[in-house]
């Protein structure tokens, strides 16, 4: 950037990607899948394989299906229904296919009691990483991945139960065949 000029870096690594490039192309099998800056990779990934790839740890998938529920949009997960209390405007054309449901794992908190979506978890894993832990998580058989502040996490050991509610506002939807993200 000191240089003013336009550089060319091919890396694998999508960390080192991330932290050095203003704008990032995605190439899959010698195809451009997505070109973006960080965030925008990031927040508004084009498909699945964007969203996989970039963030650390990666994505949380989960099968799902879209349905109408008095006119209000759910996902129905395999432990549950979750509750669109976000803006989204889906197709009907989505409506009882088979979806990919993807969260972060910064986006799954532990609930309180003005959470909506609250799932009961049991902790398998703890990886304490300094000023954040990763907690790996069940809900029923599903395995999931969240980051808490260390502060947080403190209060939580192997084997606990613990509640958790996902950031609806920070989900995605894609495409089970194509992993197109329809949100």
């Amino acid at each position: 950037r000191d240089l003013n000029m336009t550089m060319v870096y091919a890396t694998p690594d999508q960390l080192e990607a991330l932290t050095m490039g203003d704008n990032i192309t995605i190439i899959k099998e010698g195809k451009f899948i997505q070109k973006g800056g960080p965030d925008e990779l990031y927040d508004k990934p084009s498909n699945s394989y964007v969203a996989e790839m970039i963030g650390s740890p990666t994505i949380n998938f989960l099968n799902a299906k879209l349905l109408k529920d008095n006119n209000k949009n759910v996902i129905e997960l395999p432990f549950g229904k979750l509750n669109l209390i976000n803006s989204l405007d889906l197709s009907n054309d989505f409506q009882d296919i088979d979806l990919s449901f993807g969260i972060r794992p910064h986006d799954i908190s532990i609930a309180s009691n003005n959470d909506k979506n609250i799932f009961d978890a049991k902790v398998f894993l703890k990886e304490p990483l300094g000023d954040v832990t990763i907690l790996d998580v069940t809900i029923n058989d599903c395995k999931l991945k969240m980051i808490l502040p260390q502060e947080e996490a403190v209060k939580f050991d192997v084997s606990n139960n613990i509640k958790v509610s996902f950031d609806t506002a920070k989900t995605y939807l894609f495409t089970s065949d194509t992993g197109v993200n329809i949100t």
